[in-house]
């Protein structure tokens, strides 16, 4: 065997030498000499070129023709032109027809198959194991910068890796996936975030890229057939047969060179992996945490898949006289890196967001390592330890049961180990690397006597902790899991620890600089919010100048007056992004003390200061001028938008509680409100017909609003949260007694009217961001500007719901729009895109090239505003020609600020939802399983959750290896969305925007480990 398996290896290299050798070797003949010099001189078919360890990989291979000779094909080429030679004898003759006979393959007898016949691959139900997109509706979308058509990608999702070229991006039911074609010539539909690494965009000619894609497939897509292994006359049906077998001509090149890559890969990784730590050459992985991780045993710390591979390559040969290897991003050396660290997440946590644009790595700490291995080796061995603790938590869940909290052990240090690691079960979930947390939950899980016929999931690791005494029952963890990915950034970014609290009064050194510009303030300024508004970040107030001309001056709150942009609170707000806000709890993004005290608008009595942002307007909505200015701020009316719509004789909009009120409930209201007089109303007014008008002049060309009206969850009772449940310093000594007086409802508001003190004082807002913009913009500061392009039909846009169409459909003077009907247009949206300079902003109604928009009057709240607050004062200091001021910020630094707060601002979006989905299916699932809770009231009575109106939100689509067709559906009696079950015969005249009956059901709905509101047809 050995012997078979050297020749194959040695014609697979390709060499001649070898194969020669080996035959001699094989074969202990006397002929073997004489026959090894007669060999020597028969050429082998030249190899193919290889590629150098430790380069990027060659763009010209694609280029390569497509037909090469197969390796069995070029061993019988070779064996004949030997055998023909006249020189050789009988019997080296028979040595070689012996030798052939192994090393050649037999003729296989093809197999019929049709595509028809054939199921996704392992590969695909593996890496979709939630399910994924097989139909549905299918149009084409825009780029996403970096991941356009034509990149080679690696993805990962449910610990399954794959490489693989973009075709194109599409939009499918409305979600946005890339098209990425395997080597396997499977297409499949990734999500953007499933991409942990991307290639050169030199690697693959464009024109071969191209050639593999049309956008006219997509109709094959539609209707769930899978366009990459689909027979070749179902493509050729659509494209022509001519182009049909160019594209396969061109997805076989691409296939080879994804093989190629794959293979060159894998020797890249066995280079990095060579050595030992104790020989002083590579070592590995394990080299790379002992030399990078901080010697602090708690400290976290970074690194790149790029620092990895060059400091592997070069200890590898440590030697001085040896030339120091430079390793670039994105190249073969950076992905081998990347594979190895990615096996590693005991050590090594790839970035939670964009990790194809960052390469980074979060380094676990010495501690957290050494507690992972620790607790790992005590479930395994069974170990006293581990013993002790099943016994204990088991205890304790029977004293909590008995409501004996008080007679409950303490945890030892080792069984805090334990909890913290059983922990991680619950938090560390993306499946892009193999967590051995969650296998040691499981574990320990199974061993306090969960039930074992079902899967151990996010909820039995939740249920598990709640049973002894660990979490709340009010605590869904959104908060300490939005704490922890905080942490985690910040190790990432390596930027200072936590700073939650607020002494100095004084401003900083650059903002006393530029007092001198500051002016008092003569208007008086209306601070208008919701009565339970913790934050007051802005004010407006009237100037009139005449009849038909006025000056709108927006009053925004002024942190960055006592916060230097390198200050550690400041810091930390960056990676914070915005204040969050959840059912029965916030978390601020400035200390409380801060951003809820002195610095919010009208809550200090000694005056403050303020930026202002203001626009010279006539009643038509016409704008004048613009100013940005520095002000102190003495007179502040404090008010609430109710107060406001009744002073202006606008309906208050009412709240409903479509499943109960929890009996008592009322709204906690924060600091007091001032009294309206005459003249404040006059002006209030004023104020509402100018923003009416700039909201008319807004939507003349383009733009929608489409309110939908959400219910809120309310949570009351069931103990307190913990923030930093997932810090293991921070894990309570002793289990706690597990409160039984949880109520939730939920709240839905009213739609509100378009001259409502919310929606007049939001179009204010929205002017004084634009003249934010236009100061920006007219002196080239570096903010972040948000635009979006045109929106446009769509391949399945229908008749009377064209862009066109619903711009003239649209209440007059405004962008409202009933959201059903954009639904039903299937409009091709383009993203919102962040920019460093103006971009159009088509769907807010700015769709010129000029100022574009910023946000600037929430600096409390978002650190988007503080930014651009900063920068402003920096120019304003630089054209008044002051010293002492902090310089404008470059296009480079804002990018890299701007960078890490999108990325934390879309983890607090997340959060906010997920927990408000959370409650909601609470509430649906305790009014499906039993009676109501006698704590709640029925004011609005009880909707029927066995047979509710909804509407179609997305086009039904299937899963793969299912026949039920799901769909999204918008309760408007709830105001929530559900996902429908139906059979595909129900749906096949089924429509976007339609309206349906459907019956929620118990069972389909759940709170984890992603929250989800499911029913069926009625």
């Amino acid at each position: 065997m050995r012997s078979q398996v050297a020749i194959r290896r040695s014609f697979a290299q390709g060499s001649q030498a070898r194969f020669i050798q080996t035959t001699a070797t094989t074969y202990k003949s006397p002929y073997t000499a004489p026959l090894s010099a007669k060999l020597a001189q028969v050429p082998l078919h030249p190899a193919l070129p290889t590629t150098a360890l430790g380069s990027e990989l060659p763009g010209d291979i694609p280029a390569l023709p497509l037909h090469i000779e197969s390796l069995t094909q070029r061993r019988l080429n070779w064996y004949s032109r030997t055998m023909n030679d006249d020189k050789l004898s009988h019997s080296e003759r028979e040595m070689l027809d012996r030798a052939m006979a192994r090393v050649t393959k037999k003729e296989r007898k093809p197999i019929e198959f049709a595509s028809g016949e054939a199921g996704p691959s392992i590969e695909r139900l593996n890496f979709f194991a939630a399910g994924s997109e097989a139909g549905g509706a299918v149009m084409e979308a825009d780029d996403m910068p970096g991941l356009e058509a034509g990149r080679i990608v690696e993805v990962r999702r449910s610990e399954q890796s794959s490489i693989g070229l973009v075709l194109a991006p599409v939009l499918i039911n409305g979600r946005r996936r890339l098209m990425l074609l395997r080597s396997s010539g499977e297409i499949w539909p990734v999500n953007a975030n499933d991409v942990q690494f991307v290639m050169p965009a030199s690697l693959v000619p464009k024109e071969l890229a191209a050639s593999c894609w049309s956008n006219e497939l997509i109709a094959l897509w539609s209707k769930g057939e899978d366009i990459g292994i689909s027979q070749s006359q179902d493509e050729a049906g659509i494209i022509g047969a001519d182009e049909a077998q160019t594209m396969t001509e061109a997805r076989r090149k691409v296939a080879h060179l994804l093989r190629r890559i794959a293979r060159e890969t894998e020797r890249m990784s066995s280079r990095l992996s060579s050595g030992s730590i104790a020989s002083g050459r590579g070592g590995g992985i394990e080299a790379v945490f002992d030399h990078f991780s901080s010697k602090d045993p708690e400290q976290r710390s970074h690194i790149t898949s790029t620092e990895v591979a060059e400091y592997l390559l070069n200890s590898a040969n440590p030697d001085n006289d040896t030339p120091h290897i430079t390793v670039r991003p994105n190249t073969l050396p950076a992905f081998a890196a990347h594979a190895l660290l990615m096996k590693r997440a005991d050590m090594f946590l790839a970035d939670d967001r964009n990790m194809w644009k960052t390469n980074r790595f979060l380094m676990r700490s010495r501690a957290e390592y050494e507690r992972i291995h620790r607790v790992n080796k005590w479930v395994e061995d069974n170990d006293p330890v581990f013993v002790d603790f099943i016994a204990k938590a088991n205890r304790a869940k029977e004293l909590l049961s008995a409501g004996q909290a008080d007679q409950t052990p303490e945890w030892t240090d080792n069984e805090l180990d334990i909890l913290s690691i059983l922990s991680l079960g619950f938090y560390e979930t993306r499946t892009t690397q193999y967590l051995i947390g969650n296998a040691i939950s499981a574990s320990i899980v199974k061993s306090l006597g969960y039930d074992l016929k079902t899967p151990i999931s996010v909820a039995a690791v939740m249920d598990t902790m709640r049973s002894i005494g660990m979490i709340a029952p009010a605590d869904d963890l959104r908060l300490a899991s939005l704490e922890e990915n905080t942490a985690r950034s910040m190790g990432v970014n390596t930027v200072a620890p936590e700073v939650t609290s607020w002494t100095s009064s004084e401003p900083t050194a650059a903002d006393a600089a530029i007092d001198s510009l500051r002016t008092d303030s003569s208007h008086r300024v209306f601070v208008i919010d919701d009565p339970t508004a913790k934050e007051l970040d802005d004010g407006i107030a009237l100037e009139r100048v005449g009849d038909n001309d006025f000056w709108v001056h927006v009053y925004v709150a002024d942190p960055t007056r006592y916060l230097a942009r390198d200050h550690p609170v400041a810091v930390r707000a960056m990676h914070v992004g915005s204040s969050l806000y959840l059912p029965g709890t916030s978390l601020p993004l400035l200390p409380k003390s801060l951003g809820e005290g002195e610095l919010s608008l009208g809550r200090s009595k000694n005056g403050q200061t303020a930026m202002t942002f203001s626009a010279r307007i006539d009643r038509e909505g016409n704008i004048h001028d613009h100013k940005v200015g520095l002000k102190w701020l003495k007179d502040a009316c404090v008010t609430t938008y109710d107060n406001v719509n009744k002073a202006l004789g606008v309906a208050v909009p009412e709240t409903k509680w479509p499943l109960g009120r929890i009996k008592g409930y009322t709204q906690q209201t924060t600091g007091t409100h001032n009294e309206l007089t005459e003249s404040d109303v006059a002006d209030l007014a004023v104020l509402r017909d100018l923003a009416d008008a700039v909201r008319a002049k807004r939507f003349a060309t383009a733009g929608f609003e489409a309110y939908v009206p959400n219910s809120l969850p309310t949570v009351l009772g069931g103990g307190d949260l913990q923030p930093g449940f997932f810090n293991r310093a921070a894990l309570h000594r002793k289990p706690s007694a597990i409160p039984t007086d949880l109520q939730c409802a939920l709240s839905l508001p009213d739609a509100l009217g378009l001259s409502s003190a919310q929606r007049f004082v939001g179009e204010l807002m929205v002017l004084a961001n634009r003249v934010g913009a236009q100061f920006c913009h007219e002196r080239n500061i570096a903010v972040s500007f948000r635009g979006n392009a045109a929106w446009k039909n769509s391949s399945k846009t229908a008749p009377g719901y064209t862009v066109e169409d619903l711009l003239a459909q649209r209440i007059p003077n405004s962008g409202d729009l009933d959201h059903r009907k954009i639904l039903r247009g299937q409009l091709f949206t383009p993203q919102s895109t962040v920019s460093t300079t103006a971009l159009p902003f088509w769907v807010m109604g700015f769709d010129k090239p000029d100022h574009g928009y910023i946000r600037a009057t929430s600096p409390l709240r978002r650190f988007d505003d503080m930014l651009v607050h900063w920068q402003i004062k920096a120019a304003l200091a630089a054209e008044a020609g002051l010293a002492g001021a902090d310089p404008v910020l470059d296009s480079a630094a804002v990018t890299s600020i701007i960078d890490r707060v999108e990325g934390a601002q879309q983890r607090v979006k997340v959060t906010e939802l997920y927990s408000t989905h959370y409650w909601r299916a609470a509430v649906i699932q305790s009014r499906l399983t039993g009676p109501p809770s006698p704590e709640l009231e029925f004011p609005d009575g009880q909707v029927d959750l066995s047979n509710v109106k909804a509407f179609v939100n997305r086009n039904p689509s299937p899963n793969v290896g299912s026949d039920i067709l799901t769909f999204e559906a918008y309760v408007p009696e709830l105001g929530l969305i559900a996902s429908i079950f139906t059979p595909a015969a129900r749906a096949e005249d089924m429509e976007v925007g339609d309206e349906v009956n459907v019956r929620l059901d118990a069972n389909l709905t759940r709170q984890l480990p992603s929250p989800i509101i499911a029913g069926e047809l009625v």
